[in-house]
């Protein structure tokens, strides 16, 4: 049997961010991160996302199914440098901390 990988790392960059950031990664940066996976075990759930983060277990995530792929993989294409929070709050991305972060 041949193993098929089930996650796809698109991007895993740090982006420049504007100053009203509570936080930041080297140099005024975010960690932008952009991943699918599709489920093939039983209770897991395919899905795209872009995480934004500005401190290890901060930031903010956008999720939808593994079919929005292209809609998904668009809207990194309209993230202007720099990054701010007010932009992706604008285009439906959500506030994670915590554990959120690990699990989105």
């Amino acid at each position: 049997m041949r193993k098929r990988p089930r996650d796809f790392v698109e991007l895993d960059a740090l982006w420049a961010a504007d100053a009203d950031w509570p936080s930041y990664f080297i140099q005024q940066k975010v960690w932008v991160y952009m991943d699918r996976y599709r489920a093939e075990l039983a209770g897991d759930s395919d899905y795209c996302r872009i995480l934004v983060r500005h401190a290890d277990d901060e930031g903010w995530v956008y999720l939808r199914p593994w079919n929005e792929w292209e809609a998904v993989e668009s809207l990194l294409d309209s993230i202007t440098l720099p990054v701010s929070i007010t932009q992706l709050e604008q285009l439906g991305f959500e506030p994670m901390s915590g554990t959120d972060a690990d699990a989105a």
